[in-house]
């Protein structure tokens, strides 16, 4: 469909409502999206797990890792909580009922109750002291071990989560972080990104395309006059191409960020659509921003979240050649996008 302000056309077209069609994330998870949450925090204790192999092989445990996470927030369900503090900042270490018997039964089975406390305190301030002495990150830190205290006490604002399993049974605990801790880490996946990417120079724009269009250069001038209705044969959805130069980066999904557009990285890579010869590539795009390369590099990474600072709306730009020439109201037509051009 495409029409020049046809009565048809502006009766069959519904605006694009950004707040309805979009997911919103969280802003804070979106912060941290770039370094803590991308971050593989087993890397920073690479021999954390051979200051436990004395004692559980006098214990006669298999204890085996499933996976480590980076999570926001305490999570839910937390019961059993041991304190310490590094460099003056709070850490803990937490865990469920369920988890804290499952410890116990292999540990000391048959355990009363005041003494299976001090034996999970033991290995909670076991925990805390291999933490400390598997470190390698560039900056030492003090840690001092404090002890047990109450769920409602917890002042953290992330956590790593590890899910194991000891002697066949599954078992998930943490180890929750403050704020300057949780910033620290953040850095420092960061600074790793950084420092191991190849990336552009200087600053670059990253443009938010939907779609491209092959156009016949006799049809330019329709696609950018004023009450011009495009169907742009393509699926309503929230999936986006990120463009740098004018070259396609990589797959995201829109979302939305307290009322502004933001995008989460996906897997994959993204795909130049090839076009008819004799044909002029024409874009639409939600809009761009302008990043430095390192900026560019923690973009890159699968599952990021990005603010881009663009007020949720039914814009769209049309490009052509890399230059903006009009400006369209995005549209929906039939499950498809289509936009009327202003």
């Amino acid at each position: 469909m495409r029409s020049e302000g046809s009565q048809e056309g502006k009766l069959t077209l519904q605006r694009w409502d950004a707040t309805r069609q979009l997911r919103a994330l969280d802003p804070v998870e979106a912060r941290y999206s770039r370094g803590f949450l991308r971050s593989r925090p087993e890397q920073w204790f690479p021999g954390l797990s051979v200051q436990w192999l004395p004692l559980l092989h006098s214990l006669g445990a298999e204890l085996r890792a499933v996976s480590v996470t980076p999570e926001i927030g305490i999570p839910p369900g937390v019961e059993v909580v041991f304190s310490a503090r590094v460099d003056g900042e709070p850490m803990y270490v937490a865990c469920d009922r369920q988890t804290a018997r499952v410890v116990l039964d292999t540990v000391a089975p048959n355990m009363p109750g005041v003494a299976g406390g001090v034996v999970m305190e033991y290995l909670a301030r076991r925990i805390i002291t291999t933490l400390s002495l598997a470190w390698t990150g560039p900056e030492s830190s003090v840690v001092k071990v404090e002890g047990e205290v109450a769920p409602q006490q917890v002042t953290a604002t992330g956590c790593v989560r590890c899910d194991a399993s000891l002697n066949g049974v599954p078992f998930s605990c943490y180890i929750l972080v403050g704020t300057v801790v949780l910033d620290r880490l953040d850095w420092l996946w960061r600074r790793q990104v950084h420092q191991t990417s190849k990336s552009f120079e200087g600053m670059v724009e990253i443009g938010l395309e939907l779609v491209q269009l092959a156009v016949p250069p006799s049809a330019l001038a329709e696609y950018i006059r004023s009450g011009t209705v495009v169907d742009l044969e393509h699926a309503v959805s929230d999936s986006i191409t990120l463009r740098v130069n004018n070259r396609p980066l990589l797959p995201a999904r829109l979302c939305l960020l307290d009322g502004r557009l933001g995008f989460e990285v996906e897997s994959g890579a993204a795909v130049m659509p090839s076009i008819p010869e004799g044909t002029t590539r024409v874009s639409v795009i939600f809009g761009s921003v302008k990043v430095d390369a390192p900026t560019l590099a923690e973009v890159s990474q699968v599952g990021t979240v990005n603010d881009t600072g663009i007020p949720a709306s039914d814009s769209v730009y049309i490009v052509i050649n890399g230059e903006v020439v009009a400006t369209a109201t995005l549209c929906t037509f039939e499950g498809r996008f289509a936009m009327s051009v202003r």
